[in-house]
Formats: C-alpha cells, sequence, structure tokens
C-alpha cells in the first residue's frame, strides 16, 4: 500500500456554535473532527474529535502535538482506537483536548497525518 501523507484544519468560532466538520473524502478515506461542545467559552476544555475511516487493513499514523498548537494549549490527546464498521471498512479515533484563551475566530494549525 503507498503511505499518504494527509492535512486538515478546522476553523472554530470562539462563543458560537460550531458542530462537526468533514475535512476531506478521498481515496475512500473520509475525516471528521467534531468538537463535544456547541459553545466554545475562554479557558474551558474542549474535546476534539479526530475520525478517519478508511478501508480496513489501512494503519493510520496521527503526531503528537505540541501543548502549543498554534492558538490552541493542547491539554492531551488520548491513543489511537481503530473499529470495524459494518460496511468493511475501519475508523481510527483520536481525543484530543484543547482549550483557547483568547476572543475571536481560530482556524486549527495543519494536522498531518499518515494512511498507509
Amino acid at each position: 500500500m503507498n503511505k499518504r501523507l494527509w492535512t486538515l484544519s478546522l476553523l472554530l468560532l470562539a462563543l458560537l456554535a460550531f458542530s462537526a466538520v468533514p475535512v476531506l473524502a478521498d481515496e475512500g478515506i473520509a475525516v471528521t473532527l467534531t468538537p463535544d461542545s456547541q459553545e466554545l467559552t475562554v479557558g474551558d476544555p474542549v474535546q476534539l474529535t479526530l475520525e478517519v475511516t478508511h478501508p480496513a487493513g489501512y494503519q493510520v499514523i496521527l503526531p503528537r502535538l505540541d501543548q502549543a498548537w498554534g492558538p490552541f494549549e493542547v491539554r492531551g490527546q488520548s491513543q489511537a482506537t481503530t473499529t470495524a464498521n459494518d460496511d468493511g471498512t475501519e475508523t481510527t479515533r483520536q481525543a484530543i483536548e484543547v482549550t483557547l484563551f483568547e476572543l475571536g475566530e481560530f482556524e486549527t494549525p495543519e494536522l498531518s497525518f499518515g494512511v498507509s
């Protein structure tokens, strides 16, 4: 299998509602980044769930983020887990807990990951 490098970013609107954002869909790979809260308050932690749906047998390699990720403070990242789906694909998930200490609109920096 070819190893492909994917990047994604998400525009977060501080103090405004936001929901799941599909980031890309190519070659049977779909990525979403979903917050656990519909409102973001300055200083409160928000969990972003990264989901990569891919053909069975593929491996997703996710990076370890620095504590400072653009304007965000990364409080933690879970271990990635992969589960089988009923349609023969698999989904790799990781929770990323972040917080912001400013008001305004913010875009997550690129998040590069490999799929092989």
